[in-house]
């Protein structure tokens, strides 16, 4: 039996460089390791102690079934990838076993200590030596795989690589640290799937963003198989590329569709004003323009990133109101806010947005209403900003409601409102109009 295990130690060495020899021998070694350990455990160690087991040896011999039964399971070679995660493990247990069997026999026939405290020590040596030896050794022997969180930025500068040709060759490294396998080349695959194939010799890594698809042999330099946990950590790295690039596609297009709405604030708001400044009387221009300017102010501070806050910004909105009104011989009735917290700020989006409706609002009033007041009301609820304005104008006709009229401010309006997931509601007679805007708010 000794010579058995001097042989397997040979073959040990001699199988370094060949990954499915080796783990056939593993089963071996296994099966052989756990029969033999039991039979003596049984058999063996008790007569060495004067305890008589010729009896038990009939059945003993059944406990060889294993080691047949374990090279049962290495013939099958689609099994032998799966062992190295946990052979060392039941070794380990095994060998935990014996020694326990081993001092709890000499400490009962050789100290004639009781049987419960010989057990007792038994299990004390072996948690006090042999758990901590076997924490070491496994350490050492099973170096657990390093997650791929740990390489995060390597995987980033995958997917965040400036060309097609940087990507390829930054990715091929990734595989090439991470597996280390001897052999890497790329394969047409339609699958989608990370596969093991030739029984753990070769990882199939499918294409990911766009990626060509690579055959990995023989992992970590030849000495062991690829595992299921191989393809488990593939699949991760697969869901880390696509998770960046959809990032990067996103922030990508948030760019765009941010210089999309700067472009038609311009087209909308500084064009508008600035073109209707060219058919304006010299009286009215330098107020076009002034308002042209602060609608320039908002856009570079939306740019900018910067963020206005609430009170500061209805106390300009209010400002300017007032004058426009007083201009065109309109009174308005706008109540200071109170009790207004200074840190609750708006971003562009939101600021902008109501700068622009409220003016058209003020706009139409004094363009179309023939009203003699306007009454504003500002309303901060917890998560909802809520603005009224009410003239006492002749009213809208049905088809600006509807907006089937000529002009298109209140589509504009009622547009741009909605696209913050605001509301707005329009209510019109001929004694004045009524328009109410709710808008969603966060700090």
């Amino acid at each position: 039996m000794l010579v058995s295990f001097v042989l397997a130690g040979v073959h040990w060495v001699k199988t370094r460089k060949d990954p499915i020899a080796r783990a056939a021998l593993q089963w071996f070694l296994l099966s052989w390791l756990v029969a033999t350990s039991i039979f003596s455990s049984i058999l063996f160690i008790p007569q060495v102690f004067g305890v008589n087991t010729s009896g038990l040896q009939s059945y003993g011999f059944a406990l060889f079934l294993l080691m047949y039964v374990g090279l049962g399971f290495g013939i099958l070679r689609f099994h032998l990838f799966g062992l190295g995660e946990w052979w060392y493990r039941i070794v380990f247990w095994v060998i935990a076993m014996l020694l326990l069997v081993i001092l709890d026999m000499a400490f009962i026939f050789g100290l004639n200590l009781p049987n419960r405290v010989s057990l007792s020590a038994a299990l004390l040596i072996c948690g006090v030596f042999w758990f901590p030896l076997r924490s070491f050794l496994q350490s050492r022997l099973m170096p657990r795989p390093v997650p791929w969180s740990s390489n995060f930025k390597e995987v980033v500068d995958v997917a965040l690589s400036p060309s097609k040709g940087q990507q390829v060759e930054r990715y091929v490294d990734l595989l090439k640290k991470y597996y280390n396998p001897l052999i890497v080349h790329p394969v047409d695959n339609s699958s989608r799937e990370v596969e093991l194939v030739e029984y753990g010799q070769g990882l199939l890594v499918p294409s990911f963003v766009g990626l060509p698809s690579y055959r990995l042999e023989f992992a970590h330099g030849g000495q062991k198989l690829f595992s299921p946990k191989d393809v488990s950590s593939a699949k991760e790295l697969g869901e880390m590329l696509e998770h960046t690039v959809e990032s990067q596609n996103a922030y990508r297009k948030g760019v765009v569709e941010e210089r999309h709405r700067i472009a038609q604030d311009l087209h909308d708001d500084v064009g508008a004003r600035l073109l209707n400044g060219l058919y304006t009387s010299e009286n009215n221009l330098r107020s076009t323009i002034q308002e042209a300017l602060v609608d320039i102010r908002s856009i570079v501070n939306g740019i900018s990133g910067e963020k206005v806050p609430l009170s500061h910004f209805m106390a300009d909105l209010r400002h300017e109101s007032f004058e426009r009104c007083r201009a065109a011989g309109i009174s308005m009735n706008w109540p200071v806010e109170q009790n207004w917290k200074e840190d609750f700020t708006l971003d562009y989006r939101i600021y902008k947005t109501l700068s622009s409706t409220v003016r058209e609002i003020v706009s139409n009033v004094i363009k179309h209403s023939k009203a003699k007041s306007v009454t504003v009301r500002v309303d901060l609820a917890p998560e909802t900003l809520r603005l009224e304005f009410v003239d006492d104008g002749q009213g809208m006709n049905q088809e600006a409601l509807d907006g089937k009229s000529s002009g298109n401010g209140l589509k504009i309006l009622k547009r741009r409102i909605v696209e913050l997931s605001g509301k707005v509601s329009v209510r019109s007679s001929s004694v004045g109009t009524e328009v109410i805007i709710s808008i969603p708010m966060t700090h």
